[in-house]
């Protein structure tokens, strides 16, 4: 008899905790549900992701490719309109006369600016020391033609220097703006 008072007892007691037992297999029938849910959304959104970054590195390698193209045909204008400019033209009469005129600089970008300056100084510095040193103009033009040679060499170099270099901040400004866009979001 003892025994089934106590039996009673124990099956009041778990019939009482068989509700709040069911409520907890529900509840935490309902997060396994959440986490597998959200555990796709995170698969979805971290493939998306790849591909963006794949098409982001596409569109970032030919952004590099027109930059570069876009500098070569710059260049190659530069020397179309330098070329254009013949010793007999007004400009280039005034650009070997004295000072450049301030007024027809202003149109021109200013690295062709101090390009032509440039030019145009060691232009007078060589026709002075021609004049100085005419007996001696055959070894006089070997040594100007290696010095004009070296100079040409230098100037492709820096060039070359100074696209990689753009090239370069370009790339980091197209990674701090992909961070700040990140950050947005």
């Amino acid at each position: 008899m003892e025994n089934n008072i106590v039996l009673e007892e124990e099956l009041g007691k778990v019939s009482k905790k068989k509700p709040q037992a069911d409520l907890f297999r529900k509840q935490v029938s309902e997060l396994n549900f959440k986490l597998t849910s959200e555990t796709e959304r995170a698969d979805k959104i971290a493939f998306e992701n790849a591909k963006l970054m794949e098409k982001l590195e596409a569109i970032s390698i030919e952004k590099d490719r027109i930059a570069v193209e876009r500098e070569q045909l710059k260049e190659d204008l530069e020397e179309l309109k330098c070329s254009q400019v013949g010793a007999s033209s007004p400009e280039f009469s005034q650009l070997t006369e004295g000072e450049p005129d301030s007024g027809m600089l202003e149109n021109i970008p200013p690295s062709v600016k101090a390009r032509l300056i440039r030019l145009e100084k060691e232009n007078k510095q060589l026709k002075k020391y021609k004049t100085a040193s005419a007996g001696n103009s055959s070894s006089d033009n070997i040594v100007l033609q290696t010095m004009v040679d070296d100079m040409k060499d230098r100037e492709e170099e820096l060039g070359n220097k100074n696209r990689e270099a753009n090239k370069k901040v370009m790339e980091l400004e197209a990674r701090l703006e992909e961070v700040q866009a990140s950050a947005n979001i």
